[in-house]
């Protein structure tokens, strides 16, 4: 006969408790499968419970699947699901473990040294947006991200790398693949994109779950063959003309020409300029981005604080409204961008 002392119930009520035990006692293998409880009557003058109690933690149990009713026989353990696993099992079972491999040099992350990132000024700021109450941290993050940081993005794109524009064309989102995806759906289905060979496949990748074909195009020491772009069926081209993806190909001023011929050459055709670490370089000053030489909205530019805020991943597109403008909404988290517009 199976037996609980009703009395450690604490706060939970009878029925509950009643129910807890014996689910467990199943979970744990003390009883197993199509071994018959004991009748409701019988039970519940052992247990000094009213019968209603064990009534309803018997018809609990059957909904869960734990017990069966066979008409004129009662109740039985039911056969144990396999994700049926008693906790304890579970923490007893080795966790796998597999330790990340360590290079000498990382060429496959594109990520920044941690120890450089300023971890106690970064706390600071927190410490100040939490302890200032400041009003904002507190409402609604705007569609397009928070309007003072994305000022101060303008701020920053005009002073270093020469971008006019205004806050309301700036899209503040939480990753690459985020702000793409918008894209993409701005741009429709019927959309074909191009992008390098040996470029990300990752983005590709997304095109293919959104229905959106894409076609690579090849490069060489001056970057995308805008020959070979001419010739392909494809409407929007994919380039970091700063530091292509993994080659590290700078694009040339001749083929930035060329690349600003191909759109403006028919309607409707659009480039995505990622300039994603253009401003980490070794020597010298980058070339202007390809967004301060088109006049007619057809460049949407991205950048991202990935580089010189790992390890924060956030980015951020501008585009003229004819480029930028449908369903977007901002996925960084508001004390993040409270933080990084100081």
């Amino acid at each position: 006969m199976i037996t609980y002392d009703m009395q450690e119930r604490g706060k939970s009520s009878k029925y509950e408790y009643l129910y807890q035990c014996i689910r467990e006692d199943i979970r744990a293998g003390r009883l197993v499968a199509s071994e018959r409880l004991p009748s409701k009557r019988v039970l519940a003058h052992h247990l000094s419970v009213s019968i209603s109690t064990v009534e309803q933690a018997y018809n609990l149990l059957v909904s869960e699947g734990y017990l069966s009713v066979r008409p004129g026989s009662g109740f039985f353990v039911c056969t144990r699901r396999s994700n049926d696993i008693h906790e304890s099992q579970r923490r007893s079972e080795p966790v796998p473990t597999q330790l990340p491999k360590r290079y000498a040099i990382n060429f496959k992350e594109n990520h920044c040294a941690m120890r450089l990132f300023p971890a106690e000024i970064w706390s600071h700021l927190m410490r100040r947006t939490l302890t200032e109450r400041t009003p904002e941290l507190y409402q609604t993050v705007p569609y397009n991200g928070l309007l003072s940081l994305r000022r101060a993005i303008a701020s920053y794109l005009y002073e270093f790398r020469g971008i006019s524009t205004s806050p309301d064309n700036i899209v503040i989102g939480a990753g690459t693949e985020y702000l793409y995806s918008k894209l993409l759906q701005l741009f429709g289905p019927k959309s074909v994109i191009a992008i390098g060979e040996s470029g990300s496949r990752k983005l590709v990748d997304l095109s293919h779950s959104m229905s959106i074909a894409w076609c690579y195009v090849p490069i060489d020491d001056e970057g995308l063959r805008i020959d070979r772009l001419s010739q392909s069926p494809a409407n929007i081209v994919h380039v970091s003309p700063a530091n292509h993806f993994p080659t590290g190909i700078v694009m040339s001023e001749s083929r930035r020409k060329q690349l600003l011929e191909w759109l403006h050459g028919i309607a409707r055709r659009y480039v995505i300029e990622d300039d994603y670490d253009s401003e980490l370089r070794y020597s010298g000053r980058a070339l202007p981005p390809l967004v301060t030489q088109d006049d007619t909205g057809g460049v949407v530019y991205l950048n991202t604080f990935s580089k010189n805020a790992h390890p924060f991943n956030s980015h951020f597109i501008y585009g003229s409204a004819n480029s930028v403008n449908g369903p977007v909404s901002c996925t960084t988290k508001l004390l993040f961008m409270l933080c990084l517009k100081l």
